[in-house]
């Protein structure tokens, strides 16, 4: 282990089998493993983490345990993980800010490709454009032609500055002409409380994290940033069968 810790990214066979290649050299792990969360509770990032923790508990005897540190577009949490002790005892579940803050933010106190050591990729899920349920607009043109009648006062509900919800809501707003504000959060699962209480107007969300709010109509859904309609979702479009086919995740 010559690295100062391990990051998850995303499948599980990788992860146990690096961790069951340490366990033979070193009797690892010998006491409780921290997976440090770069979001709060509840999110799609956090809810993988809790999956991928009981796995790992229930395959290699010690607890797994989940430590949410959420703030600063996740580098809070990768700050932490990488000057924890390289040892292995302290995972970092990452997404995709992890490779995109060095670009946003000027000043960092890790390297996004040295700090770390990548085990596996374990999950991903396309974005859905969604809108608070009172809106009135139903899909994704009629949501251009309200935000440009009053320029700003939409408000998009984010993870944070320069995260991956955030850049495609600033990608949107180029293909589209939209000028909207942007209302950051520490996590995906707070970001959907505030647009189905209606606080913010829209938002990027996860599929995967988000899709029973998304079933049942708490949130209106407009798009999908992927190439092919999702099948718990069949009757919203792609953005690319809605006329912006730039917008893919």
């Amino acid at each position: 282990m010559n690295r100062r810790s391990f990051s998850l990214a995303a499948c599980a066979a990788l992860s146990l089998g690096l961790a069951s290649g340490a366990m033979a050299e070193a009797a690892y792990p010998s006491k409780p493993v921290r997976i440090i969360v770069g979001y709060s509770a509840g999110g799609p990032t956090d809810l993988v983490a809790r999956m991928i923790a009981v796995h790992m508990q229930t395959r290699l005897g010690q607890p797994f345990i989940v430590d949410n540190r959420p703030g600063a577009g996740s580098n809070i949490a990768s700050e932490a993980v990488a000057a924890a002790p390289a040892d292995g005892y302290t995972l970092l579940m990452a997404a995709a800010p992890l490779t995109m803050n060095s670009y946003v933010y000027k000043k960092l106190k890790f390297d996004a490709v040295k700090s770390f050591t990548p085990i596996s990729k374990l999950s991903s899920s396309p974005g859905v454009l969604a809108v608070r349920p009172d809106l009135g607009v139903g899909n994704v043109k009629e949501l251009i032609a309200l935000a440009k009648k009053e320029p700003g006062k939409l408000t998009f509900g984010t993870t944070g500055l320069g995260g991956s919800q955030h850049m495609a809501t600033e990608l949107l707003q180029r293909l589209t002409g939209m000028q909207l504000t942007h209302i950051p959060y520490k996590g995906a699962s707070n970001v959907m409380t505030d647009l189905i209480a209606g606080h913010v107007d829209l938002a990027f969300v996860s599929a995967s994290g988000a899709m029973p709010h998304l079933q049942a109509g708490k949130v209106k859904s407009l798009a999908v940033a992927g190439p092919l309609r999702l099948s718990g979702l069949a009757d919203v479009p792609t953005f690319a069968q809605a006329g912006f086919p730039a917008m893919v995740s």
